[in-house]
């Protein structure tokens, strides 16, 4: 299913870990199971793949779901107020990381697992 929704200013850590991402409202009715996905992004009508996080970020003490996502070969980050997004396939679940170096190595694996799954 896709969704449609608005960017909103994040807190800026995941352009600190090398993997700046478009903060997102949580769709109404959106009812994805918490984890990590591979998901199709377009963005003023063009596609990208895309490494979507839904759910809570223990690593960093917040417990409420945030949605978010990394796209993957995107370089505009500034000028974006909404997108479409659709997750197609789930890679892991939500995790607590020890250091922020571990959760950057895994997301630096994830995006390789989902350009892998999405060429």
């Amino acid at each position: 299913m896709k969704y449609l929704s608005r960017v909103v200013k994040g807190k800026g850590r995941g352009r600190g870990l090398g993997f700046p991402t478009f903060n997102l409202v949580i769709p109404a009715h959106f009812d994805l199971e918490t984890g990590v996905y591979a998901a199709w992004v377009w963005i003023e009508n063009k596609r990208y793949a895309g490494a979507l996080h839904f759910g809570p970020i223990p690593t960093f003490q917040e417990m409420e779901n945030n949605l978010e996502i990394f796209v993957l070969d995107y370089h505009d980050w500034e000028t974006v107020d909404e997108l479409t997004f659709e997750p197609v396939d789930y890679l892991r679940p939500v995790r607590t990381f020890t250091t922020a170096d571990d959760l950057k190595e895994q997301i630096a694996r994830d995006v390789r697992w989902v350009r892998e799954t999405l060429s």
